[in-house]
């Protein structure tokens, strides 16, 4: 009678039911680690999320705490702490003296002095004998050449009178002499700037007159 080889026994007392239920099983629980591990991940990236908002984001993205919502993923780490801190009183500031309100000059618009080519000097036509100029008042004109835009400077001098003879000083008076007439009032153009814009608006750019 022939026996069997010992590699024929062992083959035959497998159980390959057995090792299929079993890998099986080990498939379901590697399974279930990966789907804890994939949840954990996504909780992880949702509080870097938080972090990077907090640190880099804008007030209207800041962490909102425990006000969030339930639906949000968490770890399930320690509940957070708020603690209350009570802020001390503030110490009431001196109060500081009132000053008296600095009138603010007008601020005029600055014309660089190289476009100047024109300086026109205005004095009062009456000056008192004994009148000493204390200053002057100086605005510009904008003009225009061909293909080029100056400014003409008007310069206002000031005159103090003299004052009576007895008398402290008390009534003195200062007299200026006026701006000259502008052809559109509080505006800096000149009338040769004026008739340029009107000329270059209505004329040149017609068809008619163009030609």
């Amino acid at each position: 009678m022939a026996t069997k080889s010992p590699l024929m026994q062992s083959a035959d007392t497998i159980d390959y039911k057995e090792l299929y239920e079993q890998s099986r099983k080990e498939n379901i629980l590697l399974r279930d680690e990966f789907k804890q591990l994939r949840l954990v991940n996504e909780q992880l990236l949702h509080r870097l999320e938080q972090l990077l908002k907090l640190s880099f984001g804008s007030k209207s993205e800041r962490y909102p705490g425990k006000e969030q919502s339930p639906d949000q993923l968490r770890l399930g780490l320690i509940e957070e702490v708020t603690a209350t801190v009570t802020a001390p009183a503030p110490v009431p500031a001196e109060k500081a003296k009132p000053t008296q309100a600095v009138q603010q000059k007008k601020k005029h618009f600055v014309i660089p002095e190289n476009i100047v080519d024109e300086i026109q000097e205005i004095h009062p036509d009456v000056i008192p004998e004994g009148s000493k100029c204390t200053g002057s008042e100086v605005s510009y004109r904008l003009k225009c050449s061909p293909a080029r835009l100056t400014a003409k400077k008007i310069i206002r001098y000031k005159y103090l009178l003299p004052t009576p003879a007895g008398d402290p000083g008390l009534t003195s008076k200062i007299i200026i002499a006026p701006l000259p007439d502008e052809v559109i009032k509080n505006c800096m153009a000149d009338a040769s700037l004026l008739a340029t814009l009107i000329v270059e608006k209505y004329c040149d750019t017609c068809r008619f007159t163009a030609r």
